[in-house]
């Protein structure tokens, strides 16, 4: 191992951690400059940090190298005794292209006999040996593949792609793209936030607001695999943050164009990751006095505002309804229960027991830490009752939500706080973040087990919360005053880029770096342990 390099890396990352502590220290000047993109050099900084964050997203989905697997195409799995084909989203593009929505991939005779093709179990017994073309993760239904996963992000990037360049378009680029209009997106809906509630935000808190969505929205976890189920996340992410974005324009007195921007944004997660469209509910709390006071909805004077949140939903739900239709004769069932995967779908059934410590589980889990390095470990069955947790956790799981954005715990202070609900009127809004996030936890248990995945459905719910919070604390006449308290919940935002580029090390990871990219495995033990 090359010395010099490995002093050379400890250099840089002490440089960085003393330049983070002194730039985001409670005394720091950043504290007490009001935030405003007036200014050109705020503006400049601002675009610094999504320049960072955009930078973090092509370095971390190229560590362990997945685009090797969109170009080896169809490949025979052993362990699962199914194929594997990562190209998903460009079959469908390709029978769109060709008028029709099944995919055209050969299917299995084996398909075709067995009483329950959906049960995982009887299908590797009977393709064992015979290695037939079943293809996993796909939806199988009345003879034809399809594509469960929403329809949306295929329309807006791998269909024009495709027709105009006649090329597959990668999903890592894919994954990277969406994850970068993201950050955007999301430095897009904190001005909105601080315009509203906030006027007399500081740079600081703002900054940090957007290094904190960056971990809490689950973005870190979406670009270490960036294959198709990022895509169809962080996409519905994407759609809800710029909706909630546009609302917020409009009641901060924007102009009626942006009720239907909203509406439509949030309309499109039905095509992206349909749970995401529990969000609407939050239009509740967000114009609640609207709503009772000011009668601006849901009465004659405010016909034409509540039309333009309602009906963006029902234009984009009709055509979605026929898709399905066509594919699954439905026009309500999107064809998840359809897909062939770890286990059938349509027998999964949880006990009120298993809920609740799915639920533990999925939040509050702690690191498995210990042994050889990198020294974590994914949670072993001693942590929950003998014989539920191989039934929850069908995936490499590390630790909680919680406790890989421990920030977060302050969002509780959002939820309980009197300053909440009378300075900032916030505390109705983050009521109904905290019990959609729980609705949606409940809801992934049920469908698909516990998944660090699956974070991004619900920590954006959190991470509101704890963004109000924190503004709060890191106010330009608290920070000073508080300085511990705000000290700690900045390095505890940090502490998750930390814990995430530790977990990145894990060797149970799918994918995981020292077997895909062994030397940079080798760099980090070295780095960290001579």
């Amino acid at each position: 191992m090359n010395l010099v390099a490995l002093v050379l890396t400890w250099i840089l990352i002490v440089a960085i951690v003393a330049a983070l502590i002194y730039v985001f220290r409670p005394s720091s000047a950043i504290y007490q400059v009001k935030f405003s993109l007036a200014q050109r050099v705020q503006r400049a900084i601002i675009a610094g940090v999504l320049v960072f964050q955009c930078a973090s997203i092509v370095v971390v989905g190229s560590l362990n190298d997945q685009q090797r697997l969109v170009d080896q195409g169809t490949f025979w799995d052993p362990t699962l005794v199914h194929v594997k084909d990562e190209n998903q989203y460009n079959h469908l593009a390709d029978a769109l292209l060709q008028g029709h929505a099944y995919l055209d991939l050969p299917v299995s005779d084996i398909l075709l006999t067995l009483d329950n093709p959906y049960d995982t179990a009887a299908r590797m017994q009977a393709n064992e040996g015979a290695e037939d073309p079943i293809y996993w993760d796909y939806a199988y239904y009345d003879g034809h593949y399809y594509s469960y996963f929403g329809i949306v992000p295929v329309l807006l990037t791998y269909l024009p792609f495709k027709a105009i360049t006649g090329l597959d378009l990668s999903t890592v680029v894919a994954t990277m793209l969406f994850c970068m209009a993201l950050c955007c997106a999301t430095c897009f809906v904190l001005k909105k936030l601080a315009d509203c509630y906030f006027p007399n935000l500081n740079l600081g808190a703002f900054i940090l607001a957007m290094l904190a969505c960056f971990a809490g929205f689950g973005v870190f976890e979406q670009i270490y695999l960036p294959r198709i189920y990022s895509v169809a996340m962080v996409s519905a992410l994407l759609f809800v943050v710029l909706g909630l974005g546009f609302w917020l324009s409009f009641k901060n007195g924007g102009k009626k164009r942006y009720l239907w921007l909203g509406g439509f944004s949030l309309a499109l997660t039905l095509g992206c990751r349909p749970i995401f469209v529990l969000s609407a509910l939050l239009a509740f709390p967000l114009f609640w006095r609207e709503i009772t006071r000011e009668r601006e909805f849901f009465s004659r004077k405010g016909l034409h505002n509540t039309l333009a949140v309602i009906l963006p939903f029902i234009l984009i739900a009709l055509p979605l309804m026929y898709y399905n239709d066509i594919r699954f004769d439905s026009p309500f069932d999107f064809g998840a229960t359809y897909n062939l995967t770890g286990s059938d779908m349509n027998a999964r059934d949880l006990t009120k027991r298993q809920f609740l410590f799915g639920i533990l589980e999925y939040l509050f889990s702690p690191l498995v830490i210990g042994g050889e390095f990198p020294s974590i470990s994914t949670l072993n069955s001693a942590l929950v009752p003998q014989g539920m947790y191989d039934y929850l956790t069908n995936e490499p799981f590390y630790g909680g939500y919680f406790v890989f954005f421990p920030v977060s715990f302050c969002g509780f202070y959002a939820l309980f706080s009197r300053k909440m609900r009378e300075a900032y009127h916030l505390q109705a809004f983050s009521w109904v973040c905290a019990f959609v996030a729980l609705a949606i936890v409940i809801v992934d248990m049920r469908v698909s087990g516990v998944t660090m995945r699956y974070f991004s459905d619900f920590g954006w719910l959190i991470t509101l919360p704890t963004v109000f919070a924190l503004w709060h604390i890191l106010a330009s006449d608290r920070v000073r005053r508080h300085a511990f308290v705000a000290g700690l919940f900045v390095a505890l935002i940090f502490l998750s880029y930390a814990l995430y580029g530790w977990s990145y090390l894990g060797v149970e990871r799918f994918d995981a770096i020292t077997y895909t990219n062994p030397a940079l495995f080798d760099f980090a033990r070295h780095l960290l342990l001579q």
